[in-house]
């Protein structure tokens, strides 16, 4: 087995980091942006087409979560 990369490390840290919307392990978003966070490109060119995935994916997430975020109570 082969040791893991510092892009590999890094993508498995960006995909720790994708938190769910209020609707918990049902947040479809986030789960799609997690599975492409964490492809494995084979060569430069197909880098370059997840790195576009990931760019569009993050932008469907912002727009759910930010829609769907949990209300948080003032704790005063």
């Amino acid at each position: 087995m082969s040791k893991a990369s510092s892009l590999t490390i890094l993508r498995w840290y960006q995909m720790t980091s994708i938190r769910n919307c209020k609707k918990l392990n049902n947040c479809k978003c986030a789960d799609r942006l997690r599975k492409i966070t964490l492809k494995i490109p084979i060569n430069a060119y197909e880098e370059i087409q997840i790195d576009k995935e990931i760019e569009i994916e993050k932008n469907k997430y912002k727009i759910c979560f930010h829609k769907n975020k949990i209300e948080q109570k003032p704790l005063i």
